[in-house]
């Protein structure tokens, strides 16, 4: 693997774990919140915090397997043999910018240049899929050139 892609790569793994570690983090307090509840005998107040927090859990847990699901499709990438065509896992460098089509992600400075995480599904990934070193294309008024697909 090229080794700016492998960096950033790299970077959008430890992003993902991040959040995965928010969630759990998240989780962790909510039950202990939840034992609170539970120690409380307010009646219908009771019921309701703690439905409450169970509804927060629920949405914890989703946001959970939305973030596994994207490592999974990053981890997908790892192998992904270079092409000439933009798809997903290239990294394709532009007049304006440096986009890696993998998973939403922070920027990632490299060389003291941002390189953008996006997903295949974002506006402008939808623009770049199938295009090659070389083509041209405008994404909200401004003209682009692809430079370089790694």
């Amino acid at each position: 693997m090229d080794p700016v892609k492998e960096a950033v790569f790299k970077h959008c793994q430890e992003f993902l774990l991040n959040k995965v570690a928010a969630y759990q983090a998240g989780d962790q307090s909510l039950l202990v919140a939840l034992d609170s509840e539970g120690k409380s005998s307010a009646g219908d107040k009771h019921e309701t915090g703690r439905a409450m927090i169970q509804l927060e859990r629920e949405k914890l847990a989703q946001q959970r397997q939305l973030n596994e699901a994207a490592f999974q499709r990053l981890s997908a990438l790892k192998n992904k043999k270079p092409s000439a065509l933009i798809g997903p896992g290239s990294l394709v460098k532009t007049s304006l910018a440096t986009y890696y089509l993998a998973v939403p992600a922070d920027p990632f400075a490299y060389d003291g240049q941002p390189i953008y995480c996006i997903s295949p599904q974002s506006p402008i990934a939808q623009i770049l899929l199938g295009k090659r070193s070389g083509d041209s294309f405008t994404f909200r008024d401004s003209d682009h050139e692809i430079l370089e697909v790694l």
